[in-house]
């Protein structure tokens, strides 16, 4: 609960002013004068009495890892969203360089049993993003508010303010990058900084954290100057930080590389150490294993004592079954509920590597249809469709990938379908209006989207040199228009159950659009639906110059049946036509749902 009291604070901005501005997304391109830093918090408070609950709401500016007298407690904040490169506007304090700023920053809310006469709070906070996930408001801050229970029955608040103290941790220079022979420096009186943050609770569970075992591990001893490369597998693929315990009296320097599959390598870290310690990675990704490389410089041996990995996800109370006769299909069920489930974090990932942002609905409309089914709780896609709902109102409908932004209508209806939720399309209902108004101003004189800023995402493939990714209006206008159209049918659906007149509206805007799809795009002479008009365009970096030839894809022509854009005698023939003509540009897995 936000207490008045409790104060953002900050490294003394006389002692380190190196260390208080940042970038606000990880593809920001100014990054003048902004430094990756991590800083120690801490704070003892001494009782009189017995302490025996803890409740306490934290919040930092990019990402946190807690601990309570000593006990590690769990990492956040719950991720703000965002877009895909997170460019779209400028920061409202003009003190960030470059990217987008979410108009909220949520808080992980903590209930903690207690069994202790003292409590010490520490947290290592990390300054500026490093994964498209993150982001900052420009500034480094730390935020605690709280209340201790006492076992007679009294209660004492906790809160940031100058009291705390506070340190560069020096020895992590990078995201993967630790040196812990550098000295740091002493803690030092932590200095309120003002509050450029709007705090919200947020509305899902913690995130899980579990330390995995690897399939077996026998502790290493690396003798004085030698070099051993070692391999640690695990059962699956994880969503995780990769963990070493580490035992030396002298210098050694390793490098750990993780993995989905052997020599496949995602991510590598940097570890040196003349001293024992457990080194917990900081980034996040799919590890299958990883190798470790320990280059023993002392004249004493090396052991690595623990190889494992600290496994973090959304929770699943419950979790859905399937079984039939094929082996086949039950073990895909299997594979596909575990890989939703690693992508489950406080957002839905398209991947626990790559981690991007509320910007890929395409993927997590994906990923949410398979959820009601695997694991049936829809509070982390209805709190994805809030904060994309808070994006678009943001940035005036206008998000990177413009089909995406049309795939969070159907997105939005199928999550009130599945939960009954009529609130979820109170609160979005002015979003959805911007969002298709902004497509109502793309339609040219013929009733078609002819002037959009792009025409992607379409799908994950090449045709004549042109990526799918942002394609050229020849490839990619008849499948925008489609996803317009079911966009606006969506739409009328949800404003009659709202009881708003503009349901009929959108149902007009429909129709003409369906009337309009069939004359603009339909081929008489090949029966198919081509892939868009071959007019010129004024190109972009997104938008190639048009191609003059006409296109014919599966994916068109699968929309056009599936959203029943076609002439309904022939929805059989063009659907067939697409299952086995094998000149059509053919579609990749991302469309295959």
């Amino acid at each position: 609960m936000y207490n008045p009291h409790a104060k953002w604070i900050w490294l003394d901005p006389a002692l380190y002013p190196q260390f208080q501005k940042t970038f606000c997304h990880a593809s920001s391109g100014d990054k003048k004068d902004c430094s990756f830093v991590i800083v120690d918090f801490k704070k003892t408070y001494p009782f009189a009495k017995k302490a025996v609950r803890l409740t306490m709401d934290v919040c930092a500016d990019t990402a946190f890892r807690l601990w309570i007298n000593d006990r590690y407690i769990g990492s956040g904040p719950v991720s703000a969203g965002g877009d895909y490169d997170g460019r779209l506007r400028t920061p409202p304090q003009g003190d960030g360089s470059g990217g987008a700023v979410m108009p909220y920053t949520y808080t992980n809310h903590y209930d903690l049993t207690l069994d202790a006469d003292s409590l010490t709070v520490f947290a290592k906070v990390q300054l500026s993003p490093s994964v498209m996930t993150q982001t900052s408001w420009g500034h480094g801050g730390f935020f605690v508010s709280g209340q201790v229970y006492f076992a007679d029955g009294t209660s004492e608040e906790i809160v940031t303010d100058e009291t705390y103290q506070a340190r560069p941790d020096y020895t992590l220079s990078a995201v993967n990058q630790a040196d812990y022979t550098r000295e740091l420096p002493p803690y030092a009186s932590a200095k309120e900084t003002t509050c450029i943050w709007q705090v919200k609770p947020s509305p899902i569970e913690l995130l899980e954290e579990e330390e995995i075992a690897p399939l077996s591990f026998e502790v290493q001893t690396i003798d004085a100057q030698e070099e051993r490369t070692f391999t640690v597998l695990f059962d699956k693929i994880y969503s995780a930080y990769a963990l070493l315990d580490i035992d030396t009296a002298g210098l050694c320097e390793i490098t750990l590389k993780t993995f989905e599959k052997e020599e496949q390598f995602r991510y590598a870290e940097q570890i040196r150490t003349d001293r024992s310690l457990t080194h917990l990675v900081l980034r996040m990704t799919s590890i299958g294993g990883y190798t470790v490389t320990v280059k023993n410089c002392g004249d004493k041996p090396v052991q690595i004592r623990k190889a494992s990995l600290i496994f973090i996800h959304y929770p699943a109370a419950q979790e859905g079954s399937f079984i039939c006769s094929e082996d086949l299909l039950n073990r895909i069920y299997t594979v596909g509920k575990w890989t939703l489930k690693i992508c489950r974090q406080s957002l839905e990932l398209d991947s626990p590597t790559h981690q991007e942002n509320l910007g890929c609905t395409g993927d997590y409309f994906v990923e949410s249809l398979m959820n009601y089914y695997a694991f049936g709780d829809t509070k982390l896609t209805r709190f994805d469709l809030i904060r994309t709902a808070d994006l678009l109102r943001m940035t005036e409908g206008r998000m990177f990938h413009t089909t995406y932004s049309l795939i969070w209508v159907q997105m939005l209806y199928d999550c009130y379908l599945y939960s009954g939720d009529r609130s979820l399309l109170e609160e979005t209902e002015d979003a959805l209006h911007i969002l298709l108004e902004r497509f109502a101003s793309y339609l040219g004189e013929n009733s078609v989207i002819e002037n959009p800023p792009d025409y992607m995402f379409v799908d994950w493939i090449y045709e004549d040199g042109y990526s799918l990714h942002h394609p050229p209006k020849a490839l990619g206008q008849t499948v925008l228009n489609a996803f317009y159209y079911k966009a606006l049918c969506t739409a009328a659906e949800i404003e009659n159950i709202l009881s708003n007149p503009m349901a009929q509206t959108y149902a007009e805007r429909a129709k003409a659009l369906h009337e309009a799809f069939h004359t603009q795009f339909y081929d008489s002479e090949k029966q198919l639906y081509h892939s868009g008009l071959s007019t010129p365009v004024k190109a972009s970096f997104w938008q190639p110059e048009n191609s003059s030839k006409r296109y014919f894809s599966m994916h068109a022509n699968t929309l056009a049946v599936l959203y029943g854009l076609c002439r309904e005698e022939d929805a059989v023939r063009i659907i067939r036509r697409v299952i086995e003509d094998k000149t059509l540009i053919t579609v990749q897995p991302y469309f295959m749902h």
